[in-house]
């Protein structure tokens, strides 16, 4: 399988920019993202993109077919808008630029890692879960940023919510041992079921004497907020 670190991915970017008369912006999702945040990283072949009205404006010409064409051949791919209903409200606010990518047209942006994570959170294929330890890995990674996210992403999805949750709630454990969560709890801190009363955190009694944690403690119940 070919894959492409950033050098890689400048490289396929800057021959795109070259074939371009207008200026036009891309957001890079999926592990090409990874690879734009992550120095060392590596992805395959193909280069996610969430749509933008720059590309529908492509599409309407000769020459901007051929310009995707090029981009098809290049493993560039616009067609991944399937991706945004796995981040979470307002990602595009947060999303970076990234100069290093860019070039004389060609703006470049990445969600979050934090957002990132919780996309993948909800594939969680073994490629996703080694993003995730990248990206979680970064300096600047904010975890509580990364939990509110998820829940929110979560509340909002289609579909059985628990795989999500559990997903979650493996990578949750290992980032943060001393606030473990149960799968119940992740649920309930997105507001979509209640842990029975008196369940906690891995099914020790949780604290408070009606099974409700305190105001401001963060194990009880296995709960995020």
């Amino acid at each position: 399988m070919e894959l492409i670190d950033r050098d890689g991915l400048a490289e396929r970017l800057n021959r795109l920019d070259e074939a371009l008369t207008d200026p036009l912006d891309l957001i890079l999702v999926g592990g090409a993202a990874v690879v734009a945040l992550v120095k060392g990283a590596e992805a395959t072949r193909d280069i996610d993109l969430i749509r933008t009205t720059g590309f529908d404006k492509l599409s309407r010409s000769p020459e901007g077919r051929a310009v995707i064409a090029l981009s098809e051949s290049l493993g560039v791919s616009a067609r991944s808008d399937g991706f945004e209903v796995y981040l979470p409200e307002r990602w595009r606010e947060r999303s970076r630029e990234m100069s290093a990518l860019a070039g004389e047209r060609i703006r470049v942006f990445v969600p979050r890692p934090e957002d990132l994570a919780v996309m993948k959170v909800f594939r969680f294929h073994a490629k996703d879960q080694a993003d995730i330890e990248l990206l979680t890995s970064l300096p600047d990674f904010d975890i509580d940023l990364f939990r509110t996210g998820f829940l929110d992403a979560l509340h909002a999805s289609i579909g059985h919510p628990r795989f999500p949750a559990q997903s979650f709630m493996m990578v949750w454990n290992v980032l943060q041992p001393d606030r473990a969560m149960t799968v119940e709890g992740v649920l309930e801190s997105a507001g979509l079921t209640s842990t029975p009363q008196g369940a906690g955190l891995r099914g020790q009694p949780s604290p408070g004497t009606d099974g409700r944690s305190p105001p401001g403690h963060r194990g009880g119940g296995g709960r995020l907020r």
